[in-house]
């Protein structure tokens, strides 16, 4: 399931630099009917970058997928607000995303405070008198 996520965000991504490729001329995709700008080529590039880190994150089991998941998340559905026309269908990807990033957060947060109550009852153990 790891994999199969991992590749979802790799395609998001290969999309996301189709947009760069498109404001910079590097290639023309008729598709396409939006004029893309130079600034926001380089958004959809920076997209580009974070969800291709995600991808890594994804294989590497990575306890903060959350952070990035949510900068990649928020950018990625900017850019397609902004390009509505053409990208409407990378939401239902964010909306994969969203999920992950809140299940990812969500057993951080778990094991955080799982920790924290650990090391206080282990805390608190060296406080009670020996018998």
């Amino acid at each position: 399931m790891r994999y199969f996520i991992a590749f979802l965000l790799f395609l998001h991504g290969i999309i996301s630099l189709m947009g760069f490729l498109k404001a910079f001329n590097i290639l023309k995709l008729e598709q396409f009917e939006a004029d893309i700008s130079k600034t926001a080529g380089v958004f959809w590039l920076l997209s580009s970058v974070l969800l291709s880190l995600l991808v890594v994150q994804t294989i590497m089991k990575s306890d903060l997928f959350w952070i990035l998941g949510s900068v990649a998340l928020v950018l990625s559905q900017v850019m397609i607000i902004w390009f509505w026309k053409d990208a409407k269908f990378g939401t239902i990807i964010n909306v994969v995303l969203l999920i992950l990033v809140v299940i990812s957060f969500s057993m951080w947060n778990h094991n955080r405070k799982g920790k924290q109550l650990g090391d206080s009852l282990v805390e608190n153990r060296k406080l009670l008198p020996m018998e």
